[in-house]
């Protein structure tokens, strides 16, 4: 029985050491910010997933894929440039960091 725990025990932090963590981007202007996200549905698979975009307190799901990985990298990354070609700032976060 020992064993057993043990065993489920180390299983259960493998599957956390290979969770895909959300990809942050922070962008600002002045004083605004918005935020872009790409949020994975399954903490240990990269679809399905979703962009989401942040600004001004309201949050709205840009694009979501269910089969395709990076597929929502690619499009968050396409939006924070044109986020920049605006003139905002933007920097990628670690979703440790901004929880």
């Amino acid at each position: 029985m020992q064993k057993l725990f043990i065993s489920m025990l180390l299983t259960s932090f493998c599957s956390v050491a290979l969770a895909a963590p959300n990809v942050i981007y922070q962008c600002t202007q002045g004083n605004e910010e918005r935020t872009i996200e790409v949020v994975y549905q399954n903490s240990d698979n990269t679809v399905p997933c979703n962009v989401r975009y942040e600004k001004n307190g309201q949050s709205e799901t840009l694009w979501t894929y269910n089969n395709e990985a990076g597929q929502c990298e690619q499009q968050a990354q396409g939006f924070v440039e044109k986020q920049r070609g605006w003139g905002w700032q933007c920097s990628e976060q670690s979703a440790a960091a901004a929880e």
